[in-house]
């Protein structure tokens, strides 16, 4: 709603309840992996098989998700419907990817794989945007923006971006703006 943003890129969404806002419960995962992508797989309204299979299988194997297509989504995992998820957005080739805690209620190994791949979609050249209230999401970012009372008050590097740091500007009562006008730039 910002007037100086623009986004000139389709854009992907992974929730971060998948259950609620995330998956559809009463398909099959390969549905739910697929169903972004349905210009992609299918041709005057009619779903291409040997398309759809294609995209499966590659989203599938990049993902490492268990299990088989046809199975029921409610019957696997946490972590294999949150890969299932993050595969459907991934498939859908957007410029821009949104996650919203994309690592909640999922273990500690299927964190590590998410975190590889999203590295892996950001150095091919999509842009990768989360949201996250775990700490140790933000060590995997290049830079972390503040929040303070819904406005941002700080971006941060990499590097800057401690667990101290990040909770001192968020508690601190000096908005971005005050530090600019008192010609501390954005990063001090």
């Amino acid at each position: 709603r910002h007037q100086s943003i623009s986004v000139a890129a389709d854009a992907a969404y992974v929730s971060g309840d998948r259950a609620v806002r995330g998956l559809f419960p009463e398909w099959d995962v390969g549905r739910n992996l697929t169903f972004a992508s349905l210009a992609q797989v299918s041709s005057g309204g009619v779903i291409k098989p040997v398309a759809e299979r294609r995209l499966l299988d590659r989203w599938w194997n990049a993902l490492g998700i268990k299990g088989n297509s046809s199975d029921p989504v409610l019957s696997l995992s946490g972590g294999t419907q949150q890969k299932a998820l993050l595969a459907r957005a991934m498939a859908k080739g957007a410029g821009l990817l949104l996650l919203e805690d994309p690592t909640r209620g999922v273990d500690q190994a299927t964190k590590n794989d998410v975190y590889d791949l999203l590295r892996a979609q950001a150095e091919a050249g999509q842009c990768v945007v989360w949201y996250a209230t775990e700490n140790e999401e933000l060590r995997n970012c290049d830079r972390v923006l503040v929040f303070q009372g819904g406005k941002i008050v700080a971006t941060l590097d990499a590097e800057e971006a401690t667990e101290a740091k990040i909770l001192e500007l968020s508690f601190t009562s000096e908005t971005l703006a005050d530090r600019v006008a008192a010609g501390h730039g954005a990063t001090q």
